[in-house]
């Protein structure tokens, strides 16, 4: 039996929250989708003028990772900002704007496809 001091005003307790969260069968992608989709629609249209162009941005950001020696498939990725190699991923993303406003949809971590990169 889970005890409440007044911080937590959702109808569930933290423990169905957990569950959720450790649960493998979660289709993280989906759900993420649909969260953009519901905060897009429901939200940000209505804030949005018509004269305004909807579009999908595609970012491929490195990702650092400080601790590499011991995460799995860790690589080299070269940095276009910086014209450096650093160790880490390279972080794929898509997301809605409106040209003011920048909603994430998807987001993927990527390897080097180059063997001689991947360090962990």
């Amino acid at each position: 039996m889970q005890q409440k001091y007044g911080k937590c005003t959702a109808g569930f307790s933290k423990n169905t929250y957990y569950r959720f969260m450790q649960n493998p069968h979660t289709n993280w992608l989906r759900f993420t989708i649909l969260l953009a989709e519901r905060i897009v629609n429901g939200h940000l249209k209505d804030l949005t003028s018509d004269q305004r162009a909807d579009c999908f941005v595609f970012d491929d950001s490195p990702y650092s990772r400080t601790g590499y020696k011991k995460t799995e498939l860790v690589a080299k990725v070269f940095d276009h900002v910086s014209m450096t190699y650093k160790k880490g991923f390279r972080m794929m993303t898509m997301g809605w704007t409106d040209g003011s406003s920048f909603v994430p949809i998807a987001s993927s971590l990527l390897s080097s496809k180059n063997d001689q990169n991947v360090i962990g």
